[in-house]
């Protein structure tokens, strides 16, 4: 018997901790349960409202995603440019059928000046500058500018400094000036001989803006029947882009 008390005391404690938790662990699990049928109704009026996903659909979208990230991929090593870098500047300029860049032509003296490159015929001694390098790589783009289209400026802009390029971590940018005259068409032919290609080499070239005008025709000279129509001036803005890789 007096084994049975403390057995019976225990018996009546436990029932006393139960009569007093059990109902707050009933009420807490059956708003649990009632939560989770609520959550379950949701989840079946959101599958009505969107539907049975299309599974072809999916695969086709993910298709058109891996497209792309292999077109940027792409893009970025053109940009990167696996080719070498142009020529040195007066190298450029002798052999440009571009008459207004060969030596002696109205733009040679000013644009090597802005390099900081003899015009004597003479490379200078050492790695070429990034300001040399772009505008070599503009004036090797642009060597088809002959007969009806006219280069009339070709200038560095910020002094030729490397600039940060918005969107392309890590990539610099020497930025140019541009201004050709000529028939439309062959001005939409030469800007874009300044798009980035792919054997381009470095620094790859790319048009941020242009702007035509109308040349007036008191001003269009003797040349105008070489032209398909009447002459107008386009003003370029021209990014010489350096990748990561390469610190010139």
């Amino acid at each position: 018997m007096k084994r049975l008390v403390p057995l019976l005391l225990l018996l009546l404690a436990a029932s006393a901790a139960f009569l007093a938790w059990a109902p707050g662990l009933f009420a807490t699990r059956e708003q649990a349960h009632a939560d989770l049928l609520a959550r379950e109704r949701d989840l079946h009026r959101i599958e009505r409202e969107l539907g049975t996903p299309d599974l072809a659909e999916r695969d086709a979208l993910l298709a058109e995603y891996d497209a792309l990230q292999a077109r940027v991929a792409s893009r970025f090593r053109a940009l990167a440019g696996d080719g070498e870098a142009p020529p040195r500047l007066v190298d450029v300029l002798r052999d440009s059928p571009c008459e207004a860049l060969r030596p002696g032509g109205v733009l040679h003296e000013a644009v090597c000046a802005q390099a900081g490159v003899s015009i004597d015929g003479m490379a200078t001694a050492g790695t070429a500058t990034p300001a040399e390098q772009a505008l070599a790589r503009v004036a090797l783009a642009l060597a088809v500018v002959s007969g009806p289209v006219t280069l009339d400026t070709l200038e560095l802009r910020a002094r030729g400094e490397l600039l940060p390029v918005p969107d392309l971590p890590g990539f610099r940018r020497v930025e140019i000036q541009l201004v050709v005259s000529g028939a439309l068409t062959d001005l939409l032919a030469t800007l874009e001989l300044l798009a980035p290609a792919a054997d381009g080499g470095v620094p790859q070239l790319s048009v941020q803006d242009v702007a035509l005008r109308r040349i007036e025709p008191s001003r269009w000279g003797e040349s105008l029947h070489r032209l398909e129509t009447p002459p107008v001036r386009a003003t370029a803005t021209v990014d010489a882009l350096f990748p990561p890789a390469e610190s010139p």
